[in-house]
């Protein structure tokens, strides 16, 4: 075999353009490296070493043929190959077509190792004119051919492909480009030029069902089989937590408890027919939102930024005057996270915020519907967060002349879904704060509430007192704390006996919880000047209010 090809020692550097996607390392021959009575080297991970030698020479002495071959250079680089029947005592370098798994299985076939120091030329393809056969498969003339090469960095094998044509007769040799998988004993696909990724759209939280909604765009990989869905949890560290096959849809909801109390973090994976996991997707948060006092006092809303997307602005939601729907009220450039509250903005009832970001193009998510919007969670001036719901309201009286009219407002805790009102008299609603007209009488009042954590529900006996008579009516308006604000201490209005205090801070923090005779103060002199929570039980109802300490 050495006398069929002379190795010359000439060597002559590619001119190369390299790029690095991912994990994939990748060079295009810029131009096409062209063979004709010539040798080249390969250096594939550029470290100042050749690895393969790659021939071809024209009009062999005494064998009036042409020929080409690659010659490994030590042991740390390999390539696919086998002997043919037909030769047992050389080994052939196998001519693989395009996406054909290149890794430790090689396509069913062998790596070919470096024999020795004076190791010869394996052939890839000799073309005799006076013998009946071919050695080697590269022939009747190959475009776009691959050879299968490893080469072994840090002690572990890296997987890589080189793509090359030879016309019949081998009268010459092409090397086109090359390439290898920078993550150690991962496998490539002939033809790969990057790593298979994804591009995130959004994470959006739909709080009708509490849960993230994922949107992505998947590239072009005909060997995928699934993608792998993972969630940063508290440790720092990816979790899995689902998959969505390539046949479906590229979209994910993620249902969690924690995900409308903290800021969450994902990635996605490609898993190929090999069930080979590609290197993750950059990670994409969603927007977590809370409300702060400054050294000032002022209440500031605040959120998390937004990564991995291109937006110019960040939307203030908040609720309108009946805490129905959040309708939109200002905007801040998208370098900003941080919102001044004015006093103008709060008041007495349900101050809820949202942070938002609209979306370029409105995306349809089969099964889910149209989404324009990219929202946060709500954070609420209370700074008491509730998962489970509980509930509780309060009510005004609407001088309407005759008309006997009680508007009511929900003051329940969490972010509540539906609403179930019973006034007592037969009628019901399922608003959030209805409008209901009463005759005379006396009437018991419920609500019941639920989300997707849970239910629960309230009733008040006699809430409602209307005396008969004109302008003659009256609303058990229940609880009240007295005076709001106060400097020092508040007073217990409309309810009587021993009831269950619990005392918040502005940041959620409990300070006290206790039971207490309704008929004693609830001291403040020893609280700093703030906005506390308070909440009373007694009997299985529930009264939440905030009280303002001066």
């Amino acid at each position: 075999m050495n006398n069929m090809i002379k190795i010359s020692t000439l060597l002559l550097f590619l001119a190369i353009s390299v790029s690095s996607i991912s994990q994939i390392q990748y060079v295009d021959i810029v131009p096409d490296k062209i063979l004709n009575n010539t040798i080249d080297t390969i250096d594939i991970n550029s470290d100042g070493i050749d690895d393969l030698i790659f021939t071809q020479e024209s009009n062999i002495p005494n064998q009036d043929a042409h020929g080409v071959g690659v010659t490994l250079l030590h042991t740390n680089v390999e390539f696919v190959g086998n002997p043919p029947p037909y030769d047992p005592s050389h080994f052939y370098t196998y001519k693989l077509d395009s996406n054909i798994l290149v890794d430790a299985n090689a396509d069913n076939k062998s790596w070919v190792v470096k024999l020795g120091p004076n190791d010869a030329v394996r052939i890839m393809y000799m073309f005799f004119y006076n013998v009946p056969y071919h050695l080697g498969e590269w022939i009747n003339g190959v475009t776009n051919g691959y050879l299968g090469i490893r080469i072994k960095i840090n002690n572990k094998w890296h997987y890589g492909w080189i793509r090359m044509d030879v016309p019949i007769g081998a009268q010459q040799l092409t090397i086109k480009d090359f390439a290898y998988n920078l993550e150690a004993e991962q496998g490539i696909y002939t033809g790969q030029q990057n790593n298979y990724t994804h591009n995130l759209i959004l994470v959006n939280y739909d709080k009708s069902n509490c849960e993230n909604i994922l949107i992505y765009e998947r590239d072009s990989f005909s060997h995928l089989a699934y993608d792998k869905i993972y969630s940063l949890n508290n440790n720092g560290q990816y979790d899995s937590i689902g998959y969505v096959n390539a046949s479906s849809p590229p979209y994910f909801t993620h249902s969690d408890s924690s995900l409308v109390s903290r800021q969450q973090s994902y990635k996605i994976t490609a898993v190929d027919s090999a069930n080979i996991e590609w290197i993750k997707s950059d990670s994409i948060n969603s927007l977590y939102a809370s409300i702060n006092k400054d050294v000032n006092n002022n209440f500031i809303l605040n959120w998390t930024a937004f990564t991995n997307a291109n937006f110019s602005q960040y939307i203030i939601y908040r609720t309108d005057t009946f805490c129905e729907k959040l309708v939109a009220i200002d905007t801040v450039p998208s370098n900003i996270i941080s919102y001044n509250i004015s006093s103008s903005l709060l008041d007495s009832s349900c101050n809820e915020f949202q942070v938002g970001i609209a979306l370029s193009n409105v995306v349809n998510v089969p099964g889910i519907g149209l989404i324009d919007t990219i929202k946060s969670n709500i954070a609420t001036e209370n700074f008491f967060f509730q998962l489970n719901p509980i509930a509780g309201f309060r009510s005004e009286l609407i001088n309407n002349g005759f008309i006997n009219k009680v508007q009511f407002y929900d003051t329940s805790r969490a972010d509540i879904q539906q609403w179930y009102w019973y006034f007592g008299d037969g009628s019901s609603s399922n608003l959030r704060n209805p409008q209901h007209e009463f005759l005379p009488g006396k009437y018991t009042v419920s609500l019941k509430i639920s989300n997707c954590f849970g239910e629960d529900s309230t009733s008040i006996i006699d809430y409602i007192d209307i005396i008969d008579g004109v302008n003659n009516l009256s609303v058990n308006q229940k609880l009240r704390l007295y005076p709001n604000p106060t400097t020092n201490s508040v007073e217990i209005i409309g309810v009587y006996g021993v009831v269950n205090l619990k005392i918040f801070s502005s940041r959620g923090i409990l300070l006290m919880n206790k039971r207490i005779d309704a008929n004693q103060n609830i001291e403040l002199n020893n609280y700093p000047k703030g906005i506390y929570h308070i909440i009373i039980e007694q009997d299985k109802l529930f009264y939440s209010r905030s009280i303002i300490k001066q």
